[in-house]
């Protein structure tokens, strides 16, 4: 007997119970050994037994001496966990680590909005990503001692030239543009070349340019750096070769680039007078600009223009204000007039419950509001030879008041009958008001 009991409450238990909602989130990475400024690419997908209403609310993925790139362009679709499909949806991360050592991909909190299995009502879930391990490692003895480290899956090198070589004197200017390419990775951690001293030429580097080219799927960067040449002596020289080295960490071999081998010939200019007028040219437009009073700034933007929104702000505010509370005002003395009016008392009445004992005081209360010609007071539908409607309002309420149970058969028809005498009504006062004054009945 007892354990009949036992099972009795299971059961119960079991059938009131809140439907289960089957969400959960997995992490995956592409690799848990890496190199110093090799990415990894961190895929997480967010998966439920039914479906999302709304998009997943997350943060931006957060990882301990590591450079994080989001991919976060949500991508839905069905996925396999342990041989079942589930609906889910996928995005990802590119996390660089500059130190090398033992790390984690910490957890992440991501907040889905899915029904139960069995229930079309969505509700917030959160779930939490497990956290994953990685190692990353140092820079393999096989690249050069000196030379700034570069890990990327292939590295492209271009130089140009202003113009040809073919007609060089002493005084000419050259301008240098060197492009490097780097896929896999941002252009931030593409070194800078090193300008060698020429004693044959100033050399005048400009700021270098970082682009970054990234597509959807991995990080690209591009370096563009420019010199400035002015021919100082005449004669034959070659121009300095720059050579880039890179790590290849999926062949775990070292590749390097060069740019070609290049010839010029100087030629003597006996107009020289120019020539300490282009060295101080030069060499001002190489130097960084003087550095100008800063302004104040306040929310980025200059301190007088910050002023001046704050002040066409809170004079927006102000003015809404003053119109929502207006608004505010006149709506609530046109809702009070409704609570007042027939026909909010008419959708009282036929909203109540059938034979309850809030039938005939909402019955009554409608009737108080209801004008029209020849009415009387305590009188209800006989004024205009309903006895039907008589009839059966008399049968109803003398069952009500000899403390017998109402039928709400009847008192639904009585709402219906009701409903067209106050349609006849409505209609009686619209012909009355198209009649002069003098021919209307009297009230």
């Amino acid at each position: 007997m007892v354990r009949i009991i036992y099972i009795w409450i299971f059961c119960c238990w079991a059938g009131n119970a809140p439907a289960q909602t089957n969400c959960f989130a997995e992490v995956e990475l592409d690799g848990h050994s890496v190199y110093l400024q090799q990415p990894i690419k961190v895929t997480v997908t967010v998966m439920t037994s039914t479906w999302y209403t709304e998009p997943l609310q997350f943060n931006n993925l957060q990882v301990p001496d590591a450079f994080t790139i989001p991919f976060t362009k949500s991508m839905p679709g069905q996925f396999n966990h342990l041989g079942e499909q589930y609906a889910g949806v996928q995005f990802y991360y590119l996390v660089f680590p500059y130190k090398a050592g033992s790390f984690k991909i910490p957890s992440m909190e991501i907040v889905a909005t899915t029904p139960p299995e069995g229930s079309s009502v969505s509700r917030k879930v959160t779930v939490h990503t497990p956290p994953q391990s990685y190692i990353v490692k140092p820079i393999p003895r096989e690249f050069p001692a000196g030379e700034d480290w570069l890990v990327a899956k292939n590295v492209t090198v271009r130089e140009t030239w202003n113009r040809p070589f073919d007609s060089l004197k002493v005084g000419d200017v050259l301008e240098r543009k060197l492009v490097i390419d780097a896929m896999g990775t941002v252009p931030q951690f593409i070194p800078a070349t090193r300008a060698a001293k020429e004693p044959w030429a100033n050399i005048y580097p400009q700021a270098a340019q970082l682009k970054d080219t990234r597509d959807e799927n991995d990080a690209n960067g591009e370096r563009v750096e420019r010199s400035t040449y002015l021919l100082l002596q005449s004669g034959d020289y070659e121009l300095p070769v720059t050579t880039v080295y890179w790590w290849n960490p999926f062949t775990q071999q070292l590749h390097k680039h060069s740019t070609p081998a290049r010839k010029v010939h100087v030629r003597d200019n006996p107009d020289l007078g120019m020539l300490t007028t282009l060295k101080d040219s030069l060499a001002a437009a190489a130097q960084p600009a003087a550095a100008k009073k800063k302004l104040l700034m306040i929310g980025g933007l200059p301190w007088y223009w910050a002023l001046l929104c704050g002040i066409a702000g809170f004079a927006v505010l102000w003015a809404l204000t003053a119109t929502g509370i207006r608004f505010w005002r006149r709506a609530r003395k046109v809702y009070l007039a409704y609570q007042q009016s027939e026909r909010y008392w008419f959708m009282k009445f036929m909203r109540v419950k059938p034979a309850s004992a809030a039938f005939l005081q909402a019955l009554y209360g409608w009737w108080d509001r209801l004008s029209f010609p020849r009415k009387l007071p305590a009188v209800l539908p006989s004024i205009v030879g309903e006895q039907e409607l008589e009839k059966d309002l008399a049968a109803y309420t003398g069952k009500l008041y000899g403390q017998q149970q109402a039928d709400p058969a009847i008192a639904q028809m009585l709402q219906q009958q009701l409903k067209h005498f106050r349609k006849k009504v409505l209609r009686m006062e619209e012909k009355d008001t198209r009649l002069p004054e003098a021919q209307r009945p009297w009230q």
